[in-house]
């Protein structure tokens, strides 16, 4: 066990994330949640699977209504505002000593370079990366609202996102804020209702890790359910943009989120 906390440790001093969002309300990273997988394997090495969750104060949706809306969802189904991401890291480990054989790669939702207010994101943007492209000074920075990631180097091109978006705050995940991610608070935080795959996405036994890919058909599912409650709640083809579209309907919405019961 002493050895696999090493390995954490190492690990995660990679994973430095910047957070670069701008709301009325500051968003940043507060801690990081890691579980381990371990691939099958018939030889004196295995591949592991490191999850990270980098988790987040919440997050600001780019349009007005929609973002309190999507705030009292999370009160009243989740009961929590924090938004949780993941970051897989993949290495293989002799299991005779438990020393890191191979750094495999990266895999987690790429931005892929758009606008950080973009509504349109793209849920099947995952992505894989080579070990290497973690080299010296190039890190993980939260590339959008939805809090999916670019590397450093990806930004230094995209001057909107490195200043509009300032202040940035660099985190190192640590003994103090890495933490075991159990099934005792996978409960306590409703993890069922996040729609979230907390197992490898990857099969590194069929070797050519670039050309896997991976959707998650739940991933947006949270949006999903409060666009059905504006068509249910508010006219269908009003478009809204700012509170005072739908502050009238406020009361409904929490009442239809409460009573929706999952």
């Amino acid at each position: 066990m002493f050895i696999i906390i090493i390995i954490i440790c190492v690990i995660a001093d990679i994973l430095l994330i910047i957070n670069v969002i701008k709301s009325n309300v500051y968003i940043k990273p507060i801690e990081c949640w890691v579980e381990i997988h371990q691939s099958k394997s018939e030889t004196n090495s295995a591949v592991y699977c490191f999850t990270y969750y980098p988790i987040f104060t919440g997050k600001c949706h780019p349009n007005e209504a929609i973002n309190v809306i999507l705030k009292i969802y999370q009160e009243q189904i989740l009961k929590s505002k924090i938004d949780i991401t993941q970051i897989e890291v993949y290495l293989k480990l002799n299991q005779t000593d438990n020393q890191i054989e191979e750094h495999l790669g990266y895999f987690f939702q790429y931005a892929e370079g758009r606008p950080f207010r973009d509504e349109n994101v793209n849920q099947a943007s995952w992505k894989y990366f080579n070990y290497e492209q973690s080299g010296i000074d190039n890190y993980l920075a939260a590339g959008n609202w939805e809090h999916q990631y670019e590397w450093r180097s990806d930004l230094e091109f995209d001057f909107d996102k490195l200043h509009e978006y300032a202040p940035w705050v660099i985190q190192r995940w640590n003994e103090v804020n890495l933490k075991p991610l159990t099934e005792e608070f996978k409960e306590r935080i409703n993890w069922n209702l996040r729609y979230i795959e907390s197992k490898p996405k990857l099969k590194p036994w069929q070797e050519n890790l670039e050309n896997q890919s991976y959707k998650n058909p739940m991933a947006f599912k949270d949006l999903e359910i409060v666009n059905e409650a504006i068509q249910k709640i508010v006219e269908p083809d009003r478009k809204i943009e700012k509170v005072k579209d739908i502050k009238d309907f406020l009361p409904m919405f929490k009442s239809y989120f409460r009573d929706l019961g999952f």
